[in-house]
């Protein structure tokens, strides 16, 4: 006969460890293109379930070391410089990058200064918020210079 299977209780064994590293293959597997992200995240809760890790830690901290990998590996799509640590994993802030008014804008915004009256100058305007105070800038420079 065999003899019952004893298994290492959760509270011993590491396993919050192992998932961590799970985290990072999942998602290093989905950053590649082999793993879409919805199944990559149903496998990790299935492992976090098995495994009693929302019991022990609770769900936020599960769902926070999902995330984490997650993250780094998006913030390496659009910025060259890793995410802080400081920042929350679940909503990490996007990366701060210098805004500049296209040149198709400033010429829009000639167009209508010199063809539209104040009203619709107010509204279009009111369509750029990003843009105004470059257009603003622009317009005393030019006011200065008349």
């Amino acid at each position: 006969m065999n003899a019952p299977v004893k298994f290492a209780r959760a509270e011993t064994f590491p396993f919050i460890e192992v998932f961590r590293e799970q985290c990072e293959l999942h998602s290093r597997l989905h950053a590649q293109g082999l793993l879409s992200k919805p199944t990559a995240v149903d496998h990790l809760r299935w492992l976090a379930e098995t495994w009693h890790l929302v019991e022990l830690h609770g769900q936020h901290a599960v769902q926070a070391i999902i995330a984490k990998p997650f993250a780094w590996i998006r913030y390496s799509l659009v910025s060259d410089h890793p995410p802080a640590e400081s920042i929350d994993p679940v909503r990490p802030e996007p990366p701060k990058r210098d805004y500049r008014t296209a040149q198709s804008t400033i010429d829009a915004f000639w167009h209508v200064v010199r063809n539209e009256s104040t009203e619709y100058l107010t509204r279009w305007l009111f369509d750029h918020p990003l843009d105004a105070p470059h257009l603003q800038k622009l317009w005393k420079q030019k006011g200065a210079a008349a």
